[in-house]
């Protein structure tokens, strides 16, 4: 009797082809793995971006915020970001904070934020879209989602976190700012 070699399934080799096509698609040359991280917007206008924007979304969440602005100002070559907050309600007490950046010349969507004296972290505009109605701001502390409005429709939220998504970030844990009363208590709201 003659003796027989096996054959490979298909039923195995469909998978295999599967893995090794995602292989090569995520870490070989120029595949997602290679990517260096999240890419800022290009040909940003800092003087458009100035003024204030309400906080919409954000990651993490440290702590609630209610009724969060940031303000931008260019002066110069510095752009100064003005940070306000309630904490508790809306009602509560009004927090500020401030920081100094330094938008990089070449890319002007990519800031150094001066921390103290000697520490410093990048910042960068993921976002801005073409009116500089909507922005998604991130650093290694967290995703902002801005707006010029307090409230955004549903279907331009869901927009911005597929960008987000895109970008590599996990939405997951994005949180809305309450901006108005009626979102007190709603789900997905701080």
């Amino acid at each position: 009797m003659p003796t027989r070699t096996p054959a490979i399934s298909l039923v195995f080799l469909a998978p295999l082809a599967l893995l090794s096509f995602l292989a090569v698609a995520l870490l070989g040359p120029g595949g997602l793995a290679a990517r260096a991280g999240p890419e800022p917007a290009a040909g940003v206008d800092l003087a458009r971006l100035a003024g204030r924007w309400y906080l919409i979304a954000r990651l993490p969440t440290a702590g609630p915020a209610f009724g969060a602005q940031v303000e931008y100002r260019l002066d110069g070559n510095r752009l100064e970001e003005a940070y306000a907050a309630h904490r508790d309600s809306l009602s509560g007490p009004l927090e500020k904070t401030e920081v100094e950046a330094r938008p990089d010349p070449q890319a002007p969507s990519r800031w150094r934020i001066k921390e103290g004296w000697l520490r410093s972290r990048d910042r960068l505009l993921l976002y801005i879209s073409p009116g500089y109605r909507r922005a998604i701001v991130a650093d290694k502390q967290g995703v902002w989602v801005l707006a010029r409005e307090p409230e955004i429709p549903e279907w331009s939220y869901a927009g911005l976190l597929a960008r987000l998504t895109v970008q590599g970030y996990d939405v997951s844990e994005l949180r809305r700012v309450v901006q108005k009363p009626e979102q007190a208590g709603k789900p997905g709201f701080e």
